[in-house]
């Protein structure tokens, strides 16, 4: 209940702010089984529009786990039926717990399976969680306002969703047939978003940071968020001279060492 009001007013509040939604091929969405909806990830606005155009589909969703450290968040997503994932160290709930959901078939998942914003491989939970759960993946894609300003600019909204893709039943995959499967998967994403628009090209990059601007950020990640995970990340981009201008601020160092292997 609290899953569909919460869709149905992001709906209201899209259209207020940005127009209404181009969803395009819907009809792909099964209707006779769970499934798995497989988008890859480019914006923090890409889960919002993709399960307002799913609706009245239901979903739980793949979060990473520092989303859930908030007392609010952890609240809110749970409510949305989302559950945490360790993007470092994944581990087999990663897997059992979204094959648990489908196989009692009162909810789809929603997976991001480039994994992050900043990589668009398709990784291989995807493929291994629908053959395990022995459910269809659904490709999505989605084009439009990727920020605020450009929501608030009403950049137009598009989602498109592909043809179901069913593994084989019954069979034992090898890693290089699910291999290929998620070829199939990011084929799918190049193919939907050239039907949106044959001249959209998004470029995967990592987010330009000033002089010291790591040092910055890493001090923010591990002092005041507590998140390793970013921390970790910014860590391998620190330039050379700016990992020589850390080490004369050894309480820095010594904050970050409680999270990262100096």
């Amino acid at each position: 209940m609290f899953y569909k009001v919460v869709v149905r007013l992001i709906k209201v509040l899209i259209f207020i702010l940005n127009g209404k939604i181009d969803i395009q091929n819907k009809e792909n969405l099964p209707k006779d089984t769970s499934y798995i909806l497989a988008a890859p990830h480019r914006s923090w606005l890409d889960p919002v529009y993709i399960a307002v155009a799913a609706y009245p589909h239901l979903f739980s969703t793949m979060a990473k786990q520092e989303l859930f450290k908030t007392r609010f968040m952890s609240w809110l997503l749970y409510k949305m039926h989302g559950f945490p994932v360790n993007r470092e160290n994944p581990g087999p709930s990663a897997i059992k717990q979204p094959v648990s959901i489908l196989k009692k078939g009162d909810r789809n998942v929603f997976i991001f399976s480039t994994g992050s914003r900043y990589d668009d491989a398709v990784k291989g939970g995807t493929s291994t969680i629908a053959r395990m759960a022995n459910v269809p993946i659904v490709p999505v894609v989605f084009q439009g306002p990727f920020s605020f300003s450009a929501l608030l600019k009403r950049k137009k909204g598009h989602v498109r969703f592909g043809n179901p893709i069913y593994l084989p039943k019954g069979v034992r995959l090898s890693r290089e047939e699910l291999a290929e499967i998620n070829q199939r998967i990011h084929k799918q994403f190049s193919v939907l978003d050239k039907e949106i628009n044959p001249d959209f090209n998004y470029e995967y990059k990592k987010e330009k940071i000033e002089p010291f601007g790591s040092i910055f950020l890493l001090f923010n990640c591990s002092l005041i968020e507590d998140d390793t995970y970013h921390s970790r990340f910014l860590l391998k981009r620190l330039t050379p001279h700016e990992s020589h201008v850390l080490q004369f601020y050894p309480f820095l160092k010594l904050r970050l060492t409680e999270h990262l292997v100096w």
